[in-house]
């Protein structure tokens, strides 16, 4: 077996280990970022809720959202083009699944919030993040 320690390899090796690191931390960042930026909607997280019990085809979607079908199509494109849905035709049909590990995980982060805020425990840091950003709901 054979190990390679600082004192081996040398400083430049070293770094070349940290900024592969840093590299993967700095990736994850931006592809966080994407990921927040297409669930930066109201309609988007709904149709994820909808998906966690499983797949859905898109007319079960369109019809649970009560949106029309140009919105639900728009919405589902955006969320599979992004890699955060897969989508399986059969036949006519075309059903929609959660496809991402991370937005299982991102999206039990928000229902965690969510029921907190419901139950009032959290209700105060709504508010006052609504108060900071003028109650401004023009973005949903």
């Amino acid at each position: 077996m054979f190990l390679v320690t600082p004192a081996i390899v040398g400083e430049s090796m070293m770094e070349s280990a940290s900024d592969s690191e840093f590299s993967r931390e700095e990736r994850f960042g931006a592809a966080a970022a994407i990921m927040l930026r297409t669930l930066g909607h109201p309609d988007r997280l709904r149709i994820l809720e909808f998906l966690m019990d499983g797949e859905r085809t898109a007319g079960q979607i369109q019809k649970h959202l009560d949106i029309g079908q140009p919105r639900s199509s728009q919405h589902l494109s955006r969320m599979n083009d992004r890699g955060i849905l897969e989508c399986r035709k059969e036949g006519t049909k075309r059903f929609y699944s959660i496809s991402n590990p991370f937005v299982l995980k991102l999206f039990g982060c928000f229902t965690e919030c969510r029921t907190k805020v419901g139950s009032g425990e959290w209700a105060h840091l709504l508010e006052a993040f609504m108060e900071a950003n003028g109650n401004d709901t023009t973005d949903i």
